[in-house]
């Protein structure tokens, strides 16, 4: 009895101090939320609202819905929190270029991995992007290639084994091959099977573990989340992966393994002995990032861009055409940085995939000190957003917005990328990789892997499925994904 009494106090002191913050940010917030459009809820409605839907399907076309009902920009209460949300390229841009708004918000604090450049707070993130721009730097991702080339080389081996064998979830044998190259060109070292399995499916349950959190702001709450077995599960999936880490970074300060030199975590090791000496926490945060955030977003856009291959043979051929006059019709692909360079339509395609599926659906942040957007729209003349206004950029809304993309917005046309129609659009239309000051560091790393690997499995497959693209379904979660399975055939192209 007693220990149900102190555990019914524990929750009504939480509940209590849930409320007052609510009533705080409420209050705070009330004269901004009654001038700017949107669903005039109070805090928590817009959980009900979304928490009736159906399917993860129909939950993530509510929110896309409020963009429509609201063009441009809206603000809601999402539980205690006040958000102001936009799919305007205008507004964009001020909010990624603004130094008020270089912060992440509360969203990205849930990700966890709070030393990596993802979530890092604005006042160290400037002077560790410098730090961290050499392990990045052309040079350097050059050296991947070959790297790259042998992870792919081996998934083209394993595919060869489904060859007309009908469909089957592609999603595993390309997750597999990204988080491969990603693990050696992290480390320096070939990785094993087990090891590469073990961590693949450690992020994919330790980012369901975050977005279920996400979705129920009750959990924010680190006093209340530490109370659920969620928060022992991702413990589990998180020491998992320092693990590896740990073990790694001691082998490699003791100087009992050979690596590449260029690998992102010998770069750690030299900025360490320059000076900045990082911390067991520090150099974890880093390369966890680097596992579940570059894994992750690249296997989901390759994902979907070998089921949209499988979909569009038109796309498919063209892009055949343009891997035998950039290489030649010989059976092996020899395979440097120019030549890749050279694949201008398949960079169309990627980018198209990118745009109507990009991994990150929408970009967070936070006013750190008062903006001032201006005029906005006829109805509001100057708007100024105050300190702790959270910030989304609804990109999966603006990549699919029919004023910048034309009627068709929806369909999948990779010449929407011809450069003559991209210099007619704003630069800040198109935001895989996020724009402006936080700039997605790994963007070239990601689109020289992606390249390779449409080269090589185009080059020696055919992809086929019986899906229709107008039944593709999608939901969110931390990266875009996917109602059903990514459903493809392949045949040997030769």
């Amino acid at each position: 009895m007693y220990e149900s009494d102190l555990l019914l106090l524990i929750f009504l002191i939480l509940l209590f101090a849930y409320l007052k913050s609510s009533f705080q940010s409420f209050i705070k917030y009330h004269q901004l939320f009654r001038k700017i459009k949107g669903p005039k809820t109070l805090p928590l409605g817009l959980i009900a609202y979304i928490f009736t839907a159906n399917s993860e399907a129909d939950r993530f076309q509510i929110l896309q819905n409020l963009s429509k009902k609201y063009p441009n920009f809206y603000s809601l209460w999402f539980g205690s929190k006040y958000l102001f949300v936009t799919d305007d390229p205008n507004i964009a841009q001020k909010l990624l270029t603004y130094p008020q708004c270089v912060e992440k918000n509360f969203f990205m604090e849930l990700f966890g991995f709070p030393n990596g450049l993802i979530s890092l707070k604005s006042d160290r993130w400037k002077s560790e992007r410098k730090l961290l721009n050499s392990s990045f730097s052309l040079p350097v991702l050059q050296s991947y290639i070959p790297i790259f080339d042998k992870s792919i080389r081996l998934g083209v081996k394993e595919l060869q084994q489904k060859c007309d064998k009908g469909e089957f979830d592609i999603k595993h044998d390309v997750t597999f091959v990204v988080m491969n190259a990603v693990l050696n060109t992290t480390f320096g070292r070939e990785i094993s099977k087990d090891v590469i399995e073990s961590i693949i499916k450690s992020t994919e349950k330790l980012l369901d573990i975050v977005w279920s959190r996400s979705m129920n702001p009750l959990l924010y709450y680190d006093s209340i989340y530490s109370l659920t077995s969620m928060k022992k599960q991702e413990d589990s999936h998180r020491r998992l992966i320092f693990k590896f880490i740990d073990e790694e970074w001691n082998e490699l300060q003791n100087g009992s393994k050979s690596i590449l030199e260029s690998s992102f975590i010998h770069q750690l090791i030299k900025v360490s002995n320059d000076g900045r000496m990082y911390t067991k926490e520090e150099v974890n945060d880093h390369v966890g990032t680097m596992l579940v955030a570059a894994g992750d977003t690249t296997s989901t856009a390759l994902n979907f861009l070998f089921l949209m291959l499988a979909m569009h043979e038109n796309i498919q051929h063209r892009i055949v055409k343009e891997i035998n006059e950039v290489f030649g019709e010989l059976e092996d692909l020899i395979v440097d940085y120019e030549k890749l360079s050279e694949l201008k339509y398949v960079e169309m395609v990627i980018k198209e995939t990118l745009r109507l599926f990009s991994p990150a659906t929408g970009i967070f942040r936070e006013v750190k000190a008062e903006v001032d957007l201006g005029k906005i729209d006829s109805e509001i003349e100057n708007l100024r957003l105050p300190q702790g206004t959270n910030l989304i950029i609804n990109v999966f809304g603006l990549h699919r917005k029919k004023e910048i993309w034309g009627e068709n917005a929806e369909a999948f046309n990779p010449e929407n990328f011809l450069a003559e129609k991209m210099s007619e659009r704003h630069n800040y239309c198109f935001l895989p990789f996020a724009n402006g000051s936080r700039l997605c560091i790994g963007n070239r790393y990601a689109m020289i892997f992606m390249k390779l690997i449409v080269a090589h499995y185009v080059k020696n497959f055919h992809f086929s499925t019986s899906l229709k693209y107008e039944d593709v379904k999608v939901k969110a979660g931390i990266t875009l994904g996917l109602i059903g399975d990514f459903s493809v055939a392949v045949t040997k192209r030769r």
